[in-house]
């Protein structure tokens, strides 16, 4: 079977004809790649926020610094910093940032993001970014789940393959992962399944 991304190739081919034979809309989506990297954050034994932190291809790299990159010193300074979130990342948060959290069966509210940042290095652009809960997730009451992905055509979201997840907040060892497809998650009809983080955490 072709893998996701190979997949997701050709939907954004099937895309991109139906835009050439269609009337360009205003806004047109581009074609994005994303890495991301997950941090559980605990405070007083129970989830309460994700930390991510996301890596752009270096197509849309170049169009964010072109929009965004005033002055051409080739960094974000606070004001260039400001405007991405405002014009660029805020955008995100009808989609929830393109992240799912449940525990069970209940999929659960996300908070607008906080803390965030744009960065430049390599040519690549990389946000940072926390999503704070609606309620602590008490990690005793069963498996906790975290999907980051986009359920339209235009982004791919991919998990760092070398260090995808990290734990902050808890003792080393105190909660392990595992990266799954969970075919709860489907999207495009059911032939792409997105991976899921899921973590299971030691009672105390």
């Amino acid at each position: 079977m072709p893998s996701r991304r190979a997949l997701k190739s050709i939907f954004f081919v099937l895309a991109l004809l139906c835009a050439l034979l269609a009337p360009r809309p205003g806004g047109a989506h581009p074609h994005v790649w994303v890495t991301t990297m997950v941090s559980f954050v605990f405070q007083d034994g129970k989830l309460v926020a994700l930390r991510q932190a996301w890596a752009f291809d270096d197509f849309f790299s170049a169009s964010l610094i072109a929009d965004f990159d005033k002055n051409k010193d080739g960094a974000f300074d606070a004001a260039e910093q400001g405007d991405i979130a405002a014009k660029a990342f805020a955008a995100l948060r009808d989609s929830d940032y393109f992240t799912r959290i449940r525990q069970g069966f209940e999929t659960l509210p996300i908070k607008d993001a906080e803390n965030f940042s744009a960065t430049l290095s390599k040519g690549l652009v990389f946000y940072g970014f926390t999503l704070p809960l609606g309620a602590p997730l008490d990690p005793a009451k069963g498996p906790i789940t975290a999907g980051v992905y986009d359920e339209s055509f235009f982004v791919d979201v991919e998990l760092d393959g070398n260090d995808p997840v990290k734990f902050d907040g808890i003792p080393s060892g105190a909660c392990k992962y595992a990266v799954r497809e969970d075919p709860a998650d489907a999207i495009y009809g059911g032939l792409v399944i997105p991976p899921s983080v899921t973590i299971e955490c030691a009672k105390s």
